[in-house]
């Protein structure tokens, strides 16, 4: 559990940071706002901080009818997305979950058959974890995170000169319902509130 937290604080940090000095930075909340009423989502957000039709909505009911193994691209062309990326994908675990049993998503550069990268993502479904998919490449290498609702940034999939120019990407799984993770950063913050006073409590103790 603590590792849990530990690893959406850390999220958290990358969500907020921009990719390039050009970027907009952009908040959690319009993150979440673009996919609410998804299962997940991959968005691709330009230098202004606007969704771009190039980002990927997905409910629940397309997941359970297309299986754990589907995979869900972009509509990036080839040459936006960072072909060097290939083989760093980001497999995300769901709390008591190992890597053998499956994950819950895979995001990254996707290999399709006719040789050209694109970016995307596969999802699980109510009964069925993702196991290996050859287009992400080796699964041994997958870089395992636990999945929190915190979006995931994933702007190093998007090719250097769309980086460059700003542009942006996220991956958001299991999105909650505003007011839930609205009492969920306020609890943050009532914690971070708590451990300031009794520090400084402590202080005037000495």
């Amino acid at each position: 559990m603590k590792k849990a937290f530990l690893s959406a604080v850390v999220v958290a940090a990358a969500v907020m940071g921009a990719s390039s000095a050009q970027a907009k930075v952009v908040s959690i909340s319009t993150i979440l706002s673009d996919c609410k009423g998804y299962s997940d989502c991959l968005l691709v957000f330009g230098p202004n901080g606007k969704v771009l039709p190039s980002s990927v909505y997905v409910t629940e009911a397309e997941e359970n009818l297309n299986g754990a193994q589907y995979v869900y691209k972009s509509t990036l062309a080839s040459g936006n997305v960072n072909s060097l990326a290939y083989g760093d994908a980001i497999g995300l675990l769901e709390p008591g979950f190992t890597a053998k049993q499956g994950y819950s998503d895979i995001v990254g550069v996707f290999k399709n058959a006719d040789g050209k990268y694109k970016l995307a993502f596969a999802s699980d479904t109510d009964k069925k974890l993702v196991k290996s998919i050859v287009g992400f490449g080796t699964i041994a290498t997958l870089n395992r995170q636990a999945e929190t609702w915190l979006p995931v940034n994933v702007t190093s999939f998007l090719s250097p000169a769309l980086q460059g120019n700003g542009d942006t990407a996220y991956f958001v799984s299991g999105v909650p319902e505003i007011s839930s993770w609205l009492m969920m950063l306020a609890g943050f913050g009532a914690l971070g509130l708590v451990g300031f006073s009794r520090k400084k409590a402590n202080r005037l103790a000495v």
